[in-house]
């Protein structure tokens, strides 16, 4: 286990230190002095259950749902170079392609290919900062390089790729799937399966009506207000896992951590079957449970009462406590 997420973080640093090269290349060894911001603005009509795709490559993106069936699109071009016009000149570089196939529409930012990232006189510094209004239903695909995602009130299902940047998700109506390498995530008020990987920073995951399947390398997991899962599993090689809330008597929840506390606060009248087990560590409950097999200060097996859910908690190397919420 610990080879195979070692791996994937060696893998995945690398795409971050080639990316940051890439950009850093491409950017003067001064310190641009002139800003020069070049706005666009365009609205495509798109069924109200469509999908949305953006790629970009350094800038923020917002996007909202409202209820029309059209795609607003307002971007800003932010060139910084040595003089006002190098910075106008630099930004008509960059284009933000829109581009329609059926029920989905692709927005991307394209960057000169022919473009010598090793010549200091000819290098840029743009990012694009985009604001999307979609229909109420539609599906948002996101991928970033660089800078911070925010979403909200998405009605369809959310796809979301980052490498650098905080990402936040408030109020998606149809499940969210999530891969971040390096930024803070958190997730509000989703209804449907969430399924979560992230390399490096903290997860904050609140009011979700549905399953949780969540792997981070290296970062704090928070887990507060799940209901209606069929599975909450939650992995953490650096790092705690706290959950609270509510569990369903037929529910599966599972979380391991390698280094880091796992605390659990449930309702006072909750039925679980526990399997608690670390090596460095203690294991503390406010429950009375029935104990199957043998009792140690690094293990505990048996019902809650009577059995129910199924609660599966290991650490290596970090104490367990599973509470009663007040």
């Amino acid at each position: 286990m610990i080879n195979s997420s070692m791996n994937r973080i060696a893998v995945m640093i690398l795409a971050l230190a080639v990316f940051t090269t890439g950009v850093c290349l491409g950017f003067s060894g001064k310190t641009p002095r002139e800003r020069y911001e070049e706005k666009f603005d365009k609205t495509v009509s798109l069924a109200s259950d469509g999908r949305v795709q953006i790629r970009n490559l350094s800038g923020l993106i917002k996007v909202e749902s409202w209820a029309r069936n059209e795609v607003k699109i307002s971007a800003v071009k932010i060139s910084r170079a040595g003089s006002q016009d190098r910075a106008k000149s630099n930004a008509a570089l960059v284009i933000i392609s829109v581009r329609e196939s059926g029920n989905t529409l692709d927005i991307e930012t394209q960057y000169p290919q022919t473009h010598n990232l090793f010549r200091r006189d000819d290098s840029i510094n743009i990012s694009v900062d985009y604001q999307l209004f979609i229909p109420e239903k539609a599906s948002i695909k996101v991928n970033s390089m660089s800078g911070d995602v925010d979403v909200r009130k998405i009605g369809g299902f959310a796809d979301i790729h980052m490498t650098s940047g905080d990402l936040t998700v408030s109020q998606a109506g149809n499940g969210l799937q999530v891969k971040v390498i390096s930024g803070t995530v958190r997730i509000d008020d989703v209804k449907g399966d969430i399924t979560l990987r992230a390399v490096s920073g903290s997860v904050i995951v609140d009011r979700v009506r549905g399953s949780l399947d969540v792997d981070n390398t290296s970062g704090r997991v928070e887990l507060r207000g799940v209901s209606e899962a069929d599975t909450v599993r939650a992995k953490s090689l650096s790092g705690g896992i706290s959950y609270e809330g509510k569990i369903n008597p037929r529910g599966r929840y599972s979380f391991d951590v390698h280094s880091g506390t796992i605390e659990v606060v449930l309702p006072s009248d909750s039925a679980f079957e526990l399997d608690a087990e670390t090596f460095s560590g203690g294991i503390e409950t406010d429950f009375a449970v029935q104990v199957l097999g043998k009792v140690s200060r690094n293990e505990l097996h048996g019902t809650v009462n009577g059995g129910g859910a199924s609660l599966d908690l290991k650490t290596f190397s970090g104490n367990i406590r599973i509470r009663k919420s007040r």
